[in-house]
């Protein structure tokens, strides 16, 4: 009796922990999709600012580096997609991810061109300008799981 008590403990630790395993993962692997989800909307805001409020060619120095990280970046987020959505075609994924993405750059882009580059929406998409432009090689290589 104890013998078999013991072994369907076995049994059920052995069917139960790679699925606790793998919830822990794709846990793990949900939090950095949502961060690089972040930073591609972080450039689309500072994209908007830049095309309206600033020169690009101001920009010469960081713009290059910037519009890297966002392909980069872009190219993470698809592959991921498709892996978290095997049973859907994934560039129909992909797609109506970039759909979305672009139109909040449209809209952001709106809304500076109504309010002028002192309003509230040219500041917001200045401080995401800003904050994506400090993500450094190294961090973005670590977030997309490369290091």
């Amino acid at each position: 009796m104890r013998k078999g008590l013991i072994f369907t403990f076995l049994a059920l630790m052995v069917l139960v922990l790679p699925y606790s395993a793998r919830a822990q993962t794709q846990g793990a692997e949900n939090v950095r999709l949502q961060a690089l989800v972040d930073m591609l909307e972080q450039y689309e805001l500072g994209l908007a600012y830049l095309g309206q409020c600033d020169d690009f060619k101001k920009q010469t120095t960081n713009f290059p580096f910037y519009l890297q990280n966002a392909q980069a970046v872009s190219m993470a987020i698809g592959a991921e997609l498709k892996k978290a959505h095997p049973e859907k075609p994934g560039q129909v994924i992909v797609d109506s991810f970039e759909k979305k993405k672009d139109e909040l750059g449209k809209k952001t882009w709106e809304q500076i061109k109504t309010d002028g580059c002192a309003g509230s929406s040219a500041q917001k998409a200045k401080m995401h300008f800003d904050s994506y432009r400090q993500i450094s090689p190294a961090q973005l290589k670590q977030l997309m799981g490369m290091l």
